[in-house]
């Protein structure tokens, strides 16, 4: 018995083998996703007006991208974090842009940002092609992106975006100098 079963085990580990062999190459050599450092990926996506938006269009200004969903209960705990910090620096060259994952469309944010009194700029994204450039595969995933269209930061998980640690980040990359730099 215990010969069989050893036989059996050795079986389905050299499938296993097998399998991650041929599967490796094409899931992580081919995709790669963005960078510190590096210029965001451009997209366009509609807002909730069917208006057709680019990250390029928000170029000039420090945009927190954000990606998450109405079913998302960590998105939700940190939606009003990203509320705050929107209205704390909307009046300067900053913007929150969020993305939304849902696949039932707009029926769906638009009752979550009324619920949650969100009046950042909202994206949808229901066929999930922004998500796989940015190679965002748990929500909410966030990209911390300066004036010149680069990546400075990434954060996975709920954040709390009202905090003295997203404010010096914002403001040092609002800051005139920090502009002149990039």
């Amino acid at each position: 018995m215990l010969k069989v079963f050893n036989s059996i085990t050795r079986g389905h580990v050299y499938l296993l083998f097998l399998f991650l062999i041929l599967l490796l190459p094409t899931s992580c050599v081919t995709k790669k996703n963005p960078k510190l450092g590096q210029l965001a990926p451009d997209f366009q996506l509609k807002d909730k007006n069917g208006n057709a938006i680019s990250l390029q269009s928000y170029r000039g200004k420090v945009v927190v991208l954000n990606f998450w969903a109405t079913w998302c209960q960590p998105c939700r705990h940190e939606m009003p974090s990203l509320e705050a910090l929107y209205k704390k620096y909307q009046t300067q060259n900053f913007v929150v842009l969020g993305v939304s994952l849902d696949e039932e469309g707009w029926s769906q944010i638009n009752q979550f940002s009324s619920k949650f009194k969100i009046s950042f700029p909202i994206l949808l994204d229901s066929e999930m092609k922004v998500s796989e450039l940015y190679q965002t595969y748990m929500i909410p995933e966030t990209f911390l992106i300066d004036s010149s269209g680069k990546i400075v930061d990434q954060f996975t998980g709920p954040q709390s975006f009202n905090s003295p640690v997203f404010f010096e980040k914002i403001e040092a990359l609002l800051s005139p100098t920090q502009s002149r730099d990039s």
